[in-house]
C-alpha cells in the first residue's frame, strides 16, 4: 500500500516565527496520484521537506512578501484525512526576503474560494507580518499587491513531488465531512491590511 493514497488529505502547516512570536500558515492538499513512499511517514516527510521549494506551491513566493526578520522555521505535515496519522517535520531556516520596518500587527488576506457558495466552501489566509511600505494607511501598495498575487495563483495550483510522483490539489477543508472537500478555484487578494494572529513561541504546541 502506497504512503499516501488518492483521496487522502494532507495538512501542511508552515511554521514561522518573528518577534518571539509563532505564525501558523496552513494549506491543505487532497492526493490525486499515489505516493510510491514505503510508508505515510516517509512520504509526509519527503512533502514536508519539498514544500519549501520549487514553484508548485505558495512557500517560495510568501516569503518574498515576508520581512527578512521572519524566519520559516520548519513544515509539518500530516494526514488528516481517512484515517489521521503522526505529523511529521522537516527544518527549514528560510528567513523573510523582504527589507523595511515591520509591525507584528500588520498581516494581509488572501481568500480562498471553491466551486460551490457557501462558508464550507470558502476560507483565507492571514499572511504576514509585513513592512511599512508595503502599505499605506492600511491600503496595500500596487508592488506589494502583484507580489501577493503570485501567492495567491500558486495557492491553486497542483502540488507535486518530482522524485515520489504524488500529486495533490489544494482544497477547501471540510472539517465535519472531510471526504466532500472541493478543490480551490479562485483565490483573491484583500486590498486592505488585517490584524496579525499569532501565539507565543512555546506555548499551545
Amino acid at each position: 500500500m502506497a504512503g499516501l493514497n488518492v483521496g487522502d488529505i494532507v495538512q501542511i502547516s508552515l511554521r514561522g516565527r518573528h518577534a518571539g512570536q509563532r505564525i501558523l500558515s496552513i494549506f491543505h492538499y487532497q492526493t490525486l496520484v499515489a505516493s510510491s513512499a514505503p510508508s505515510t511517514e516517509d512520504a509526509l516527510l519527503l512533502v514536508a521537506q519539498q514544500f519549501d521549494a520549487g514553484t508548485n506551491n505558495p512557500t517560495l513566493a510568501m516569503l518574498a512578501c515576508l520581512p527578512a526578520t521572519y524566519t520559516l522555521e520548519s513544515v509539518r505535515a500530516q494526514r488528516v484525512y481517512p484515517v489521521r496519522s503522526i505529523y511529521v517535520d522537516a527544518a527549514s531556516g528560510l528567513p523573510g526576503l523582504t527589507d523595511g520596518n515591520t509591525s507584528p500587527n500588520w498581516a494581509v488576506a488572501i481568500t480562498r474560494r471553491g466551486p460551490n457558495g457557501g462558508r464550507k466552501y470558502v476560507s483565507t489566509l492571514r499572511l504576514g507580518p509585513i513592512t511599512a511600505d508595503d502599505q499605506f494607511f492600511g491600503l496595500l501598495s500596487p508592488a506589494f499587491k502583484e507580489k501577493l498575487e503570485v501567492v495567491a495563483t500558486r495557492m491553486k495550483q497542483v502540488y507535486s513531488l518530482s522524485l515520489d510522483g504524488w500529486e495533490a490539489r489544494p482544497i477547501i477543508y471540510n472539517k465535519s465531512t472531510p471526504g466532500l472537500s472541493l478543490g480551490i478555484v479562485a483565490t483573491t487578494v484583500q486590498p486592505e491590511t488585517r490584524v496579525m494572529r499569532r501565539r507565543t513561541v512555546g506555548l499551545g504546541e
